[in-house]
């Protein structure tokens, strides 16, 4: 079910947790990092791709993996979403 409107108590928010980073085609964790209390994270990486994990709970959040790719001499920013189930 949806409230329309959306109930302000179910916006997105920030979440903290750990971060894995694979490299791309990759089983194995590259690094493995937290994002704090406003969901920010930061990695150091070499150019080349990745696929990003956030860690959710036991039934929820579930979050999303995400891909980037890290250009030479370059930021690379990505949003990692987490469903808490809650609408």
């Amino acid at each position: 079910m949806e409230h329309i409107p959306p109930d302000p108590s179910c916006a997105d928010k920030p979440y903290a947790t750990a971060i894995t980073v694979y490299r791309a085609s990759a089983n194995t964790p590259y690094i493995i990092g937290n994002s704090d209390a406003s969901g920010t994270f930061v990695f150091s990486l070499p150019p080349g791709s990745y696929t990003l994990v956030a860690s959710g709970g036991t039934v929820f959040p579930r979050c999303s993996k995400v891909g980037v790719t890290v250009q030479k001499n370059a930021y690379a920013t990505t949003t990692i979403s987490c469903d808490t189930g809650i609408r």
